[in-house]
Parts: C-alpha cells; structure tokens; sequence
C-alpha cells in the first residue's frame, strides 16, 4: 500500500531490533529515561500504535538501524534524543514512499 491511497498521514513509529538496544543506550542521552529495558519499550511502543490504530491513525514501523541512526544525527550534529530518533524515522518513511 502506497502513502498515496489514503489521505489519513503515516505515523512514523520508530523499531530497534532487539540486537540493537544495548547500542541505542549507548548513544541516547533519554532512552533511560522513557524505558529501562527493551522489553519495557516493545511493550510500551506496541501499546503507543494499538491507540494510534484504534483511534483510525495509520501507525507504520520503521525499523531503525541505530549505526544509521547516529550517522544521521551527527550530520545534523544533534544528540540522539528523542526528537532526533522521530525526525528521523519520519524522514525514512518519506524515503520510502519517495516523498
């Protein structure tokens, strides 16, 4: 399904991959802080897009390589705080769709 079909806008919701985790602390000044561990985040993000979805939003994983993800943040020299990780799971869902 193209981004195109629906007028309803994507929520771009960014997943690490289990394997990834220890490295996302490593380099997220917040992660902590939102979740201690990585069970506490699949749990609380799979939480985040039931709502989003029941409440008729289009919630859509972006799994995020966290190398990437620093990459990205360091060329826009910003930490890899929460607003960063979100810009840029948003900017990989519009690479997707070619936006």
């Amino acid at each position: 399904m193209s981004a195109e079909q629906n007028d309803e806008p994507i929520v771009p919701v960014a997943w690490y991959k289990p394997s990834q985790w220890e490295r996302l602390e490593e380099i997220a000044p917040d992660i902590k802080q939102a979740c201690q561990s990585y069970e506490d985040w699949h749990a609380a993000i799979t939480r985040a897009i039931n709502r989003l979805r029941r409440d008729g939003r289009r919630a859509e994983k972006v799994e995020v390589d966290v190398e990437q993800l620093l990459a990205w943040c360091q060329s826009q020299d910003r930490p890899a705080d929460a607003a960063a990780r979100a810009e840029y799971a948003a900017a990989k869902l519009m690479e997707k769709y070619g936006a």
